[in-house]
Order: structure tokens, then sequence, then C-alpha cells
């Protein structure tokens, strides 16, 4: 659960033995946490990418994001990454979720007109040897709204964000 105060960074709320996480952040969004989930500021008009690419979200910095660092003489590997999102009447439609395994080049997942009104759980498969024996990790989960660029009642949120692996020494 997203608890916390601040406006701009969120700190998580179960770390494991072996690795830490960063807060969860954003360059662009300002979060409202009093509502036990992250969300973005109501009103923040998103931006509209042409295509089904997030060249706009990308472009305009609109991520959530967080770092998965494991402790001096641990590694980890991943099995898949879970989260609840919704929106609010006119908030974003389309996420995608990058790695920095990566750089953020490309898309792990690319989930067009995924995000409805009603939270939906997501679970974004990681079973990959790129994801194997790592000893950090960034994730960003961008947003799109391709459809209606408004600024009213934009509000889009996320909540219980999970990682899962294994951690070993």
């Amino acid at each position: 659960e997203f608890t916390g105060t601040s406006a701009a960074e969120v700190s998580p709320t179960t770390e494991y033995a072996g690795v830490s996480a960063s807060d969860f952040s954003s360059p662009v969004f300002t979060f409202s946490t009093n509502t036990n989930n992250l969300q973005t500021a109501d009103g923040l008009g998103l931006a509209d990418g042409s295509g089904n690419d997030m060249a706009g979200a990308v472009t305009t910095q609109q991520y959530f994001t967080f770092t998965i660092t494991a402790d001096s003489g641990y590694a980890f590997d991943l099995d898949n990454l879970t989260f609840d999102i919704g929106r609010g009447l006119r908030g974003a439609k389309d996420y995608a979720v990058r790695s920095s395994v990566d750089s953020y080049v490309d898309n792990i997942v690319f989930a067009d007109n995924a995000i409805d009104q009603t939270p939906e759980g997501q679970d974004i498969n990681l079973y990959d040897s790129a994801y194997n024996g790592l000893t950090s990790i960034g994730f960003r989960i961008y947003l799109d709204d391709r459809r209606n660029n408004s600024a009213s009642a934009s509000e889009t949120f996320i909540d219980n964000v999970v990682l899962n692996g294994t951690v070993s020494a």
C-alpha cells in the first residue's frame, strides 16, 4: 500500500533480506497518497502519442519508477512484476513497462487500451535470461493517453506493486 504523505516519492512497505528498493517516484507526476494508492494529480493532461509506441509518454517522461538493488554478495532472478492499475474518467488508457536491462529502450509489455476505470491486476512475465543474476534493476511504468488529452479528471492510479523473484548469496 502507498501510505506515505510525500507528493514526490513513496517508500516501499516491504523489502526482503538481501535486497533493497528505492522510493517509488516520478520525474513529472505529483502523487496523491491519501487514498492508499498512488495517483497522478487530478488535472494532469497526459501527452498524446500518435500511435501505439508510447512515444509521447517517453518524450515527456510520464512514468512511475523504482529500483531494486541487491546487497553486497547477493544477486537475484526475477519471475514477474504485478500491480493494480486504474484511471479516472479521462485518465490514461495505455501503459508500458520498461527496465534498465536495456536502458529503458524497449517495452517489456505494451498494454493498449488496457487501463479501465475499475482497477485491474496486471502480471508482467519476467521469465527471461536477461532478468537472472542481477545485482540491480530499475523499472518504469509509462502512462499514455492517445485518445483524450484532457486535463480534467485525468487521474491514473496504481497500487499493490510486487516484484517477485529469488534472492541468493
